[in-house]
């Protein structure tokens, strides 16, 4: 893997939007590997997320991705109250749709910063990571 030109603010939760296959997923499997990991890809995931919000939010524990959110919209409000009451760093990854960035936008205002991945630019591979 090659080194992404993309800085997270590690003092604040946040959500990568960015097209299918340009790499948010891998980027930040490699960036923040002690964090807990859940795809809303997962059927499993996705119902309980569906269905429990806050609970699914709360089982993640403090430091956390959340890969796919927009498949459950109402999942930032959960977000919302664990960032505010529960002091935990959340970082969400969605497609780029206009509806899942003004849901986030409205309901997360001012707890997340915003980032987008294009896919791979040219010169990015020049910064080769080890490993």
């Amino acid at each position: 893997m090659f080194k992404r030109w993309l800085n997270i603010d590690n003092r604040k939760s946040a959500l990568i939007v960015g097209p299918r296959r340009s790499g948010k997923t891998t980027f930040l499997k490699h960036a923040y590997p002690d964090y807990k990991y859940a795809t809303l890809d997962d059927l499993d995931y996705l119902e309980w997320a569906s269905k429990d919000p806050k609970g699914f939010i709360s089982s993640l524990g403090n430091k956390c991705i959340i890969d796919e959110i927009q498949r459950v919209p109402k999942l930032t409000i959960a977000v919302k109250y664990a960032i505010d009451n529960e002091n935990v760093r959340i970082i969400m990854t969605g497609s780029s749709s206009i509806g899942l960035l003004a849901s986030s936008a409205e309901t997360l205002a001012g707890r997340i910063n915003i980032y987008s991945m294009t896919p791979a630019c040219w010169g990015e591979n020049i910064s080769v990571l080890p490993g």
